[in-house]
């Protein structure tokens, strides 16, 4: 999308040398070592599910129970597959060492570290923008905390010159521009994408609410010695010559700032549009289904029987007096909340039903316009006063359905257990949210429009 930085010419070209980037370095290989720990029983190509669901954010969850709050840190050590944690990695240490050398060690991380929680905080208001659904579903990654690097950089060194190259097909197309351009074009690309690919499964918005956190946060964490050394050093090298960076005029340039006011203003829009207009298409309670299955999946007219287990958390949403099954990425578990929820032993509208038991019922299930038999046998379940079921165990067995052929040649057999946690909704908590990224988005907006002479060292 915005190419991939080769190099740049940063501290070495003030005459400089970098201190260790202790901190850059501690970050990657712990993200490493997570990174294989969570993938291992997937053959280091992908993170498992568990870990995901276990670390990853869910913002529903954190909305509505304090403890859930570990995820805003533990999402940000997971990553999805090997591409994923490859590129974080790789911006990371890119620019996290003239960052890290600019604030030093703590201070570095203290600015990783909140600018990662920035991200969460913008993902969740403007995945409100998409309805309940978007959020349920977990975010990891690194890419909000590099991505405040990656703005703390722009405000410090705008004026380094990058090489980035774009692959036009497998060719590279490589050349040289300053960092200033690249990071504004970068920024830009992540609140445009952020608006028209609503549901793509890319975390935009955390981007970019990581980069205005990284330069909101850069004055109130700078190390003003290492900071006064390093503009001295290069007003002392332009006066030789030695360095020819920009406008002698310093700052970001009047055209950066424009853009970033640009595109900081309509994140400042969603914000408001979440926090004051929001709220009502978020309406409707939502469950948070912990799923244990063993099954045994049938194919072929049952020439093939293979046995197997599955568990996870999926989210059942109350909308207009009807259960909606919110995606789930795995097809045992789908296809038994699908039968659970379509034949209504989840959910019974106006029932006052607290305990029920099935001792064997066939009941029927619309998937996908098709309807196909449930067969249920030993099911106890216990509801709450909404109709909806709290606890629940038994066995259910039934074809599974694909979409646009209907019946398929596959038969589940399932016994489970499963318990639910809710009714949760958003409410107030979504609205402060909201309101917390537009305050970020404000005081970074000042940063970039009144402080960027102030904090510039190469310009």
């Amino acid at each position: 999308m915005s190419g991939i930085p080769i190099g740049y010419d940063g501290l070495e070209r003030l005459g400089l040398r970098y201190r260790t980037p202790r901190v850059t370095l501690a970050l990657i290989l712990i993200n490493a070592i997570v990174y294989f720990v969570t993938s291992a029983g997937e053959g280091l190509v992908a993170v498992s599910e568990r870990w995901v669901e276990a670390g990853g954010f869910i913002p529903l969850l954190v909305l509505n129970d304090p403890l859930q709050s570990y995820r805003f840190l533990t999402s940000m050590f997971l990553h999805g597959n090997l591409f994923h944690i490859f590129f974080n990695m790789y911006y990371l240490y890119i620019f996290g060492r003239a960052v890290e050398n600019t604030l030093g060690p703590r201070r570095f991380l203290a600015l990783y570290l909140a600018s990662g929680i920035v991200a969460s905080v913008f993902h969740t208001a403007f995945s409100a923008l998409q309805g309940i659904a978007a959020l349920t579903v977990p975010a990891v990654g690194a890419s909000g905390a590099i991505s405040g690097v990656l703005g703390a950089y722009l405000m410090l060194y705008p004026g380094t010159s990058m090489t980035v190259c774009w692959w036009y097909a497998i060719f590279p197309l490589c050349f040289t521009l300053r960092a200033s351009t690249y990071l504004l074009f970068w920024f830009a690309i992540q609140v445009i994408y952020g608006y028209l690919s609503a549901g793509s499964g890319v975390a935009f918005f955390a981007h970019a609410g990581g980069f205005l956190g990284g330069i909101a946060l850069l004055p109130l964490l700078l190390d003003r010695a290492v900071h006064m050394y390093l503009r001295l050093r290069t007003s002392v090298e332009r006066f030789f010559g030695f360095i020819r960076l920009g406008s002698s005029r310093g700052g970001i340039g009047t055209l950066t700032k424009a853009v970033m006011s640009l595109m900081i203003a309509a994140l400042v829009l969603g914000g408001l549009y979440t926090a004051l207009w929001g709220l009502p298409r978020l309406a409707g309670p939502v469950y948070a289904v912990q799923v244990h299955t063993d099954f045994t999946v049938g194919t072929y007219g049952g020439l093939f029987r293979l046995k197997g287990s599955d568990q996870g958390t999926v989210f059942v949403t109350i909308h207009e007096g009807d259960a909606e099954l919110q995606p789930v990425g795995s097809e045992p578990l789908r296809v038994l909340m699908n039968r659970l929820v379509f034949s209504g032993l989840i959910f019974s509208r106006g029932s006052a039903r607290a305990h029920v038991y099935i001792k064997e019922a066939e009941l029927k299930a619309s998937v996908y316009g098709v309807t196909v038999p449930v067969i249920v046998r030993d099911f106890e379940g216990v509801y709450d006063g909404y109709g909806f079921l709290i606890e629940g165990r038994g066995s259910v067995a039934s074809w599974a359905v694909a979409v646009g052929v209907g019946r398929s040649d596959k038969y589940y057999e399932f016994s489970f257990v499963l318990s639910s946690r809710g009714p949760m909704g958003v409410g107030e908590s979504l609205r402060f949210v909201a309101l917390v990224s537009i305050l970020v988005s404000l005081a970074a907006l000042y940063v970039v429009v009144y402080k960027d002479r102030e904090l510039v060292i190469v310009s």
